[in-house]
């Protein structure tokens, strides 16, 4: 049987559900994200056009190409800091668990408690925000080269 993953969160907060929020988010971002390597073949493709017709053209650049495609990252890096800052305000309602959470022998226990969730999601989106990265620059001068190629050909 497998267990799910569990983090934790401070009294009265759901770990699953600040995961499956972070997840969702990411998922979003990424799949936004995708437009990107369209927008580079596009480019290219428009490049060998007006090379094949004999007219100026200009060469796209990577971060011209690139775009706000990974911006929603840093966007789920923020909204992170606000999960952060929500989980420690969670404390101070209802039953006081700040109280709690100030008596415990470990004193570090109140910080894991609110800022294990947001740090994960933020690593996870800096990762992800760097693979894909790293990705679409490969697939960027994969795309430059084989332009180049045709147009050496003509």
């Amino acid at each position: 049987m497998r267990g799910k993953l569990k983090l934790p969160v401070p009294p009265g907060r759901d770990s699953g559900m600040q995961l499956t929020n972070t997840a969702l988010a990411l998922g979003a971002v990424f799949l936004w994200s995708l437009g990107a390597p369209l927008d580079m073949h596009r480019s290219w493709q428009a490049v060998v056009r007006a090379a094949e017709l004999g007219t100026r053209y200009t060469e796209p650049t990577l971060s011209g190409t690139l775009g706000t495609a990974l911006y929603g990252f840093a966007g789920v890096a923020l909204g992170m800091a606000v999960l952060a800052i929500r989980n420690y305000l969670s404390l101070r309602e209802g039953s006081r668990a700040d109280y709690l959470a100030r008596r415990l022998p470990n004193r570090w226990e109140r910080h894991i408690w609110c800022l294990a969730v947001p740090i994960v999601g933020a690593l996870a989106s800096a990762i992800l925000a760097a693979a894909l990265y790293f990705l679409y620059r490969g697939y960027f001068f994969y795309c430059r080269d084989a332009a180049r190629a045709v147009i050496a050909s003509l």
